[in-house]
């Protein structure tokens, strides 16, 4: 018995609060079987169709809600409707509660906060650069501070991955992580503790993950003492041009250049360079989310 189709549902998807439960969810589909094998297996392999949710799965509207329960029960002979029902985990008692025996069905702890950093800047609320009338840079740069976003994740898991651990420390997202775009994440802290209960083995896998609004890029104002006017030397290289003030002198001040590297004299057609510092890598690879 083969899967033919597999459709969401419109009806079947509720969502209520209780503060007795807190946040449920439930999402229906309909799955149409080809019928070549016992009906016997009919529920199981309608249950298991592909883009079905597994119980642990997150919902697609909160990481941090869970599958919990998929059932299937027939429409007709061919046609079964399959329902996920989702949940926060539970932190009492129960079979994803800390009473479970197995430490592999606790749930995640999860903190977020936010942290404080002062850093130099170079621009100001608006986009234009932070220089004086002449075009010269504050020394010592001027700061601002930066209010960053602090996730704290820890959850028992059967592997640890010390590979992983290595090429992810310090490391940015290289893919979406809980919906925020590559390159927002890095990972600042990782920690990892094997235990044995009863006949259980499993890692206690953490990690700190700091979210940075723009992304960690490191960027520096576009400035120089040399430009480049569009001509090249006998070898093919660029030829550059020391830059000289109106007595002909070299300057004592690099001055704004455009990205091509010619001398931009309006502040306001200010350019940036930004360089990638940090590693990047899948926070996946070192922990089950």
């Amino acid at each position: 018995m083969a899967v033919v189709d597999v459709k969401q549902k419109w009806t079947g998807r509720e969502n209520e609060f209780a503060a007795e439960s807190g946040e449920t969810h439930t999402s229906a589909w309909t799955v149409l079987l080809d019928g070549t094998d016992s009906i016997d297996y009919a529920p199981r392999v309608a249950r298991l169709a592909p883009g079905i949710p597994r119980v642990g799965d997150p919902a697609s509207f909160d990481f941090f809600v869970r599958c919990r329960r998929v059932g299937a029960r027939p429409l007709s002979m061919l046609l079964w409707e399959v329902t996920a029902y989702y949940s926060l985990p539970s932190w009492g008692t129960g079979e994803t509660g800390e009473g479970s025996s197995d430490p592999l069905s606790q749930p995640p702890k999860v903190r977020w906060s936010s942290l404080t950093i002062n850093e130099p800047i170079d621009e100001d609320r608006d986009g234009q650069p932070l220089v004086n009338v002449v075009e010269e840079g504050f020394d010592p740069p001027l700061t601002r501070d930066y209010i960053d976003v602090v996730l704290e994740y820890e959850v028992n898991q059967t592997t640890f991955n010390y590979a992983a651990a290595i090429a992810l420390s310090n490391a940015v997202n290289s893919t979406s992580f809980l919906g925020f775009a590559p390159g927002v994440a890095r990972l600042t802290d990782w920690h990892a503790e094997h235990n044995l209960e009863g006949d259980h083995s499993y890692w206690r896998v953490g990690i700190r993950v700091q979210f940075r609004n723009g992304g960690w890029k490191k960027r520096v104002l576009n400035r120089g003492f040399r430009t480049w006017e569009g001509e090249y030397e006998d070898d093919g290289s660029k030829k550059y041009v020391n830059v000289t003030d109106g007595n002909g002198n070299p300057v004592q001040e690099p001055v704004l250049l455009t990205l091509v590297g010619q001398r931009v004299d309006d502040p306001g057609n200010a350019t940036w360079l930004e360089f990638d510092v940090y590693p990047e890598g899948d926070f996946s690879d070192l922990i089950d989310l």
